[in-house]
């Protein structure tokens, strides 16, 4: 990541329905994701869901 503007897009969520999202990985040579990240991406859907 370069700039916070970078961040904020990897953490925005794509909204398919209204309780499902859809989140980004940025690709680091791994095939594994960075924890914080998930973590982040499941707070940010969890705040969007509707009940």
């Amino acid at each position: 990541m370069k700039n916070i503007n970078d961040l904020i897009a990897i953490l925005d969520l794509e909204q398919l329905s209204e309780n499902t999202f859809k989140g980004i990985s940025k690709t680091i040579g791994s095939p594994n994701v960075f924890g914080g990240q998930v973590a982040a991406q499941a707070l940010n859907a969890a705040y969007r869901t509707r009940r």
